[in-house]
């Protein structure tokens, strides 16, 4: 025979034992029972706090950049700078000295370089001063302070060796252009005397066309003569070469006055009648035909 307890009973009614405690649930796990109308949540709720995110990062930033400043960054970039601001230099103080721009390209590729590295050094000297250590900020002046030296003495610098160098250029280029028109003069001089015929009128007519080439060239030859002791001077290997074209060159002044001379008496003789004209030639020009072929003795 099964005997059931009553739910009404505090005791069981076989062994006696209390049937309050399996029928009343304590109070702690009626506290903590979860309710039947309210599901639980999968997420915490949200824990408010007046520290942005954003702000967290910008600390986290300062801090590593304070640990780690970028100077080497701001010196890498600083050198690049100097380096494209050197080469500017030159090429300007090259073209300036041979006073003809041969380096347009050059420059203009160099001049880009300079503003996207001067770029970056603003930059770079600008993350240096936000970092708020204020030993970051006494190193930074004193390494822009010793760039900027240091970028003035390499710019100087290029600048010097680019206005020698266009200086030395320019002066080679003007004797190989002496040196052609001289030639060129000296030829054309040369042809129109050996051309004409040799009476005193025919002469008087060819002097009268070789003036201003004789003018011209006298000109030319001075120039030579001093450049060519400026070559000398710069280029002693070569001085038994240049030393022969110095020569040549004397030679060559000292028969356009001769030349000039006998312009002048031409113009004279143009003015006089057919036989005094030929006894001016006679008197006159003949001595110092003479003494032109001596220059070619000379010269032989």
């Amino acid at each position: 025979m099964v005997i059931l307890n009553d739910g009404s009973h505090k005791f069981c009614n076989v062994c006696g034992h209390s049937l309050i405690a399996l029928t009343k649930p304590i109070a702690s796990e009626l506290a903590f029972a979860p309710s039947k109308t309210s599901q639980p949540s999968a997420e915490p709720p949200p824990v408010e706090s007046n520290v942005d995110a954003a702000d967290l990062r910008t600390a986290a930033v300062a801090e590593v950049a304070a640990a780690n400043p970028p100077f080497a960054k701001l010196v890498i970039v600083s050198l690049c700078s100097a380096l494209a601001a050197s080469v500017v230099a030159f090429i300007v103080a090259d073209d300036i000295a041979r006073e003809e721009w041969n380096s347009v390209l050059a420059g203009i590729f160099a001049t880009t370089a300079l503003l996207f590295s001067m770029n970056a050094v603003v930059k770079n000297a600008a993350r240096l001063r936000e970092i708020g250590d204020p030993g970051v900020r006494v190193h930074r002046k004193k390494l822009l302070r010793r760039l900027m030296f240091f970028g003035v003495v390499f710019v100087g610098v290029a600048a010097l060796i680019g206005n020698r160098i266009g200086a030395s250029g320019s002066e080679t280029a003007r004797l190989f252009s002496d040196i052609d028109q001289m030639v060129l003069l000296g030829d054309r001089i040369s042809s129109a005397r050996n051309e004409a015929p040799r009476t005193v009128d025919a002469q008087v007519e060819m002097y009268k066309r070789i003036e201003t080439d004789v003018e011209e060239l006298t000109s030319v030859l001075q120039r030579l003569q001093s450049e060519y002791v400026v070559y000398d001077r710069k280029f002693p290997a070569q001085h038994s070469d240049i030393a022969k074209a110095l020569d040549s060159v004397r030679i060559g002044i000292a028969r356009m006055d001769l030349l000039r001379e006998q312009i002048a008496i031409a113009k004279v003789i143009a003015s006089q009648d057919a036989d005094t004209g030929i006894a001016t030639w006679e008197a006159r020009i003949e001595p110092i035909l003479e003494r032109e072929d001596s220059l070619d003795s000379a010269k032989q």
